[in-house]
């Protein structure tokens, strides 16, 4: 599966429209890249980068994405000590997708964080945590609503 170091780590860089102009993604395939990428801002994912995004192996272009993988939300992942984060990480968007990309990203965020303050198995301290990321994304709404 190649990996496309030119989808630059899951961004809405000048590198992901290059290669839709290139016929190399087509036009679903860079939304979806962007979603991806929307989506991993959202719930802290800090380690996104070229080697998450794989694409099929195919004969002709535009290639076709492979299932996503590793998307979680790394920012809390115990510390080389084996310290872990106590609380909330700051949710920064940015001008990397467009608005529409971003709304559907929060719904999926949403959802994330919701289930994840919800799920008995996971620890009381963890849904803490995931309750002050919805609280923060929900804050948020407002801003993501309006953007182009």
């Amino acid at each position: 599966m190649p990996s496309l170091a030119a989808a630059a780590g899951l961004t809405g860089s000048p590198q992901r429209k290059k290669l839709l102009q290139q016929g190399i993604i087509d036009h679903q395939t860079w939304k979806t890249i962007g979603l991806y990428w929307a989506f991993g801002r959202l719930i802290a994912n800090s380690d996104m980068h070229q080697g998450n995004l794989s694409f099929l192996r195919t004969e002709q272009w535009p290639m076709v994405l492979a299932p996503l993988y590793d998307m979680l939300p790394m920012a809390f992942a115990p510390a080389n000590s084996g310290n872990m984060r106590e609380t909330a990480v700051e949710i920064r968007l940015g001008n990397e997708v467009n608005g529409p990309i971003w709304r559907q990203a929060e719904l999926m965020a949403v959802e994330f964080w919701q289930r994840t303050a919800q799920h008995p198995q996971i620890s009381e301290s963890f849904r803490a945590i995931a309750a002050q990321m919805l609280v923060q994304l929900q804050a948020l709404n407002d801003r993501i609503q309006r953007l182009a």
